[in-house]
């Protein structure tokens, strides 16, 4: 509440989003916004979106898995929290995500407030999501896969 907001994607226009857009708004939205806010999915352990804010380098803050309650295994299954906390080169660690809502609200002040935390976040992230589903790791994965 209170926070500048606009739910993307099919279906948001019933709560006040922008509704469906093409894959090029989506990435223009990706890269002007200041903040991604990733609550996930269930069953999915998480989304392609997440991956592509990542790769785009809007800095995410995610929910925590206590949220995932559809299911009985959904905190064990979803992956979202883990995937965005990342070690900087300088050997800090990352955790943007909480499961208390207040707390994930103060990391979305910080980085709405200073340009400068959200562009470390951002590198930090999207170095994250290289490492991690970058192509020549998933061509490889995929190569060992298929043998």
């Amino acid at each position: 509440r209170t926070l500048p907001a606009i739910p993307m994607g099919p279906g948001s226009e019933t709560v006040g989003g922008s509704g469906e857009r093409s894959f090029d708004e989506m990435q223009q939205a990706l890269r002007d916004f200041r903040a991604y806010l990733y609550t996930g999915t269930q069953p999915a352990s998480y989304t392609l979106g997440l991956i592509e804010a990542m790769m785009t380098g809007i800095p995410v803050i995610s929910i925590g898995p206590a949220w995932m309650k559809v299911f009985s295994y959904g905190p064990s299954l979803f992956e979202g929290h883990e995937i965005v906390s990342a070690v900087d080169k300088l050997g800090w660690h990352w955790r943007p995500w909480s499961d208390d809502p207040d707390v994930a609200r103060g990391m979305l002040e910080a980085l709405l407030s200073s340009r400068s935390y959200a562009a470390e976040q951002s590198a930090v992230q999207r170095a994250r999501a290289i490492e991690l589903f970058g192509k020549a790791k998933i061509a490889a994965e995929w190569r060992a896969f298929l043998g």
